[in-house]
């Protein structure tokens, strides 16, 4: 089953593997923590003057908190229920999809742990219905579209140029597929309103690359390279780099470029490019639209 797909209409969520909300026993009384979360500025004072210099903002984790009541009228169904949630809401190291649909929109996700949950025993209360309060934490702040999109393109044929002869004309869409061959030069669409960063994989053989961003100007330069048949895989978000998916090379990143790269609201014109052409080398991106809210 596709990612999300339990998620088919509005105010329906999913917590890791627990399915909440519209269509089922669970129903969601409140939820915080969808909107813009916690918002840091590095602003600078003027010395010996007013006032001071606008900061970047950067996104502190999210904090998400649902309000949470089972419903039924058998009390052994209802202990399946709390049963069967208890199981799916343990913290985790790695973590795990959340993912929410709202009018209008279509479904979202963000990646989430469960750091508390609160689900008390009222022997006093009814029998028929069981509240649980969940806490979950977004490391990451961003707030994904649920497709995920890739393009694949060759070696750029000459660092700095076009290579010759070009075909006419060129096109650039959110589909592409590497349609551009050795031109080394493609167009990535991130449909949302923030900056995301995408996971990119280079395949040899080549002996030293680099990836830019046209768009923002950001560049990340490899001085190794990789044999025939081998890739590497750069994690801008992470700040990793792995030869063949396992072994650690992060020294390989020329520390005089950038050490991470974003795709910027809007098209993002991406290069790969060889300090020596190889031909059979090739650039695969992987990445989700993002927005705040």
């Amino acid at each position: 089953m596709a990612l999300g797909a339990e998620v088919d209409r509005n105010y329906r969520y999913l917590i890791g593997g627990l399915v909440v909300g519209r269509g089922t026993p669970w129903v969601v009384t409140t939820i915080e923590g969808l909107d813009l979360p916690d918002t840091v500025y590095d602003d600078e004072e003027r010395p010996s003057d007013h006032g001071g210099w606008a900061g970047r903002p950067v996104l502190r984790p999210r904090t998400i908190v649902l309000e949470l009541v089972a419903r039924s009228d058998d009390v052994d169904e209802l202990e399946d229920l709390r049963t069967t949630a208890g199981a799916e809401l343990i913290p985790t190291e790695d973590v795990r999809p959340f993912v929410w649909k709202r009018p209008g929109r279509d479904p979202l996700l963000a990646w989430v742990q469960v750091r508390r949950v609160s689900s008390p025993i009222d022997p006093l209360g009814s029998w028929y219905e069981h509240p649980v309060t969940v806490e979950l934490r977004a490391p990451d702040p961003r707030v994904y579209e649920l497709r995920e999109r890739t393009l694949t393109v060759g070696m750029r044929r000459v660092a700095g140029g076009f290579g010759f002869p070009l075909s006419f004309p060129l096109e650039f869409t959110d589909d592409l597929e590497g349609d551009e061959g050795d031109l080394g030069r493609a167009v990535a669409y991130n449909i949302g309103r923030f900056p995301t960063r995408p996971a990119i994989r280079l395949t040899g053989p080549f002996r030293s690359a680099t990836v830019e961003n046209v768009t923002t100007g950001q560049a990340i330069r490899l001085l190794e390279g990789v044999p025939d048949d081998g890739f590497v895989d750069l994690d801008p978000d992470a700040r990793t780099v792995l030869l063949d998916g396992t072994a650690d090379r992060r020294w390989w990143i020329d520390d005089r470029g950038d050490s991470h790269l974003e795709l910027a609201p809007g098209p993002n014109e991406l290069r790969f490019v060889g300090d020596t052409y190889a031909p059979d080398a090739s650039m695969r991106v992987v990445w989700r639209s993002a927005w705040t809210l």
